[in-house]
């Protein structure tokens, strides 16, 4: 009997070594699971940083309409520019002057 006792002992002991790990291991999980949440949010909280510091550049929503219709603006001065110089390529047959005869 003594030896059924001991075996006993011996195997209660290694199932409660068991349930222990077991039990440190799911407390580990939700420290886990804590630490990934708190890099996801982290990673977020850059990603806003960058987003304000991006409208802050531009301040009010007005002053960024302001700056889009210039650069529109801009843009087409550009193009209107570009169809002159184009036209005068194609009606002067280049950027060449007539030479003067002596």
């Amino acid at each position: 009997m003594e030896a059924t006792l001991a075996v006993e002992e011996e195997v209660s002991e290694e199932t409660d070594e068991a349930v222990e790990e077991e039990n440190a291991e799911e407390e580990e999980k939700p420290d886990e699971a804590l630490i990934t949440s708190l890099k996801i949010l982290d990673n977020l909280m850059k990603k806003i940083e960058i987003a304000d510091r991006k409208i802050g550049r531009h301040g009010s929503l007005k002053d960024l309409k302001k700056l889009i219709a210039e650069k529109k603006k801009r843009m087409s001065i550009r193009r209107s520019l570009r169809l002159l110089q184009k036209r005068y390529r194609t009606n002067t047959n280049g950027w060449r002057r007539k030479s003067r005869s002596r």
